[in-house]
This record gives structure tokens, sequence and C-alpha cells, in this order.
């Protein structure tokens, strides 16, 4: 699907909803800076990066041809730092490229990444130019999306959408090694409405930033290459909805767009 360059950004200065609906809509921006760096926090094996409190830049790095495997490599784990260091410099150093990544929100289980926001849908993405984007379809046939699924203990899948937004760049990747003020300068943003009433799945997020009115931790997954292997990439990062002012009048007119692939820690 390719993006359209004119979006709706009447909840983009605050919640927009027509008078007397029970749904509201909000806006959130996050830029390529956001995917690309990384952040490290000293936690003990076993732990996740909302146990360490890294709610933003929290990364595990692993082989895509075998995901399920001990290849993995996490910031927010102490002892996998120079495992981590040491294939993120190779993959920069080979070429390494973000070809495709997806935000997900979806059904709760991205609590170990900060996440606990329920959209009631997804209304709309942009991105810059050279990006395309659209929404895939996880279920409800397809289970495995939801297994963990079930915070109320109800016995049934409680989400409200099954949707998740996905971006790609059009031709070949995002270089990792792009210079940061690049990165800074493509901006995204979705566009989420919310059910007030139930709009969190209210589980322990050790702190996580997540305000409908202000920002969202919002987990993410993707793939890089080096130009032979696809490696899973996944994190965590704050979406925001910029202040009034000049720097938030300029992203009204930006668009945005992306695809990928979601896995799982």
């Amino acid at each position: 699907m390719r993006k359209s360059t004119v979006i709706a950004f009447a909840a983009a200065a605050g919640i927009a909803a027509a008078a007397g609906a029970s749904t509201v809509q909000q806006t959130y921006y996050f830029t390529a800076a956001d995917l690309i760096n990384n952040q490290f926090a000293n936690g003990a094996d076993g732990t996740s990066a909302a146990d360490n409190g890294l709610f933003n830049g929290a990364r595990l790095l692993r082989d895509g041809s075998n995901p399920n495997s001990a290849q993995a490599a996490r910031t927010y784990v102490a002892s996998e730092h120079a495992t981590f260091n040491s294939r993120w410099n190779s993959l920069v150093s080979g070429g390494g490229e973000l070809t495709s990544f997806n935000l997900w929100g979806l059904d709760g289980r991205g609590i170990n990444w900060g996440e606990d926001y329920k959209p009631h849908s997804w209304v709309s993405v942009s991105a810059p130019d050279g990006w395309s984007t659209g929404f895939h379809d996880a279920g409800p046939d397809d289970i495995g999306w939801f297994q963990n699924s079930d915070p109320s203990g109800s016995g049934y899948l409680d989400y409200n959408t099954s949707l998740f937004p996905y971006f790609t760049p059009d031709n070949g990747g995002l270089a990792l090694d792009t210079d940061q003020s690049v990165l800074e300068s493509l901006r995204f943003s979705v566009t989420i409405e919310f059910d007030p009433q139930n709009a969190f799945w209210g589980q322990d997020t050790q702190g996580a930033p997540n305000n409908i009115d202000s920002g969202l931790t919002m987990w993410w997954g993707g793939w890089v290459t080096d130009g032979v292997e696809d490696h899973i990439l996944e994190g965590n990062m704050f979406a925001v909805i910029p202040l009034p002012g000049p720097a938030a009048m300029g992203l009204a007119g930006l668009g945005l767009v992306a695809a990928g692939r979601r896995r799982r820690a």
C-alpha cells in the first residue's frame, strides 16, 4: 500500500472526539532515530526491559533463521552487552540496513517492553517519502499471535483489534550507520482510536510512561540485514505528542510509512 501524503491531523494537538462519541483519537510521533539508537541497562539474566526500567531504546537482536535459539543478545541484560555490541557493530560495518518494522499494541504481551496501551482501532499511519505502509491482520484464526492473551482471566482473548501497522522502505533499507541528524529528520506518526474506559491492559510495566494525552511506550519489531542474512531486531520507544509550537506545526506536513514482520521475545 502506498502512503498518502495528506493525513488528517486534527488529533495532533490533543484528543479529538465527536460530540457524544464513546471513543477518542490521538496521534503520536516518533523518528528513525528512535528505531536505530540503542540504550543499555545492567539487568540480571532473565529480566525484561520493563523490569530494568529501560522504556526507550531497549533492544533484542537475534538470528532470523533460528529465532527461537539461545543466540539472542539484549541491551537490558548486562551479561549480553558484549555480544550485542559485537553483533551490532558487525552489522553496521557490513552495511546493515533496517528493512522493515511494525508496531504492536495488540494483545498486552508488550508488557515486558513497558507497553500497556490497548487500541480500540488503528486509524492511520504516515511516513517520510520513500516508505510504504499498511496493516497486517494477526488473527483471530492465527491463535499463535495471541497465545498469552488473557490478562483478565476471562477465558477469552481480550483484544479489540487484530490489526497492527507495518512499515518498509521502498528501496532497500534504512542504513544503520545513517547520520544521526538524518535519522531524527525522518518522522513517523500513528493515529490510534481509544475507548477511554478500556484503553490499557492494566498490567505492571514497572512505571513505563503510558498516557493517551501525552505519549505511549511502544514495542516494535523488525528485520535488519547485512545483505547476506536477516536478523530480528526488537525494541521499545516513546511515541509522543509534540508540544505546541513551530516544531510541532512542522510535523503536520509530514507523512509516515513502514512494513515488517512481527516476532516476540
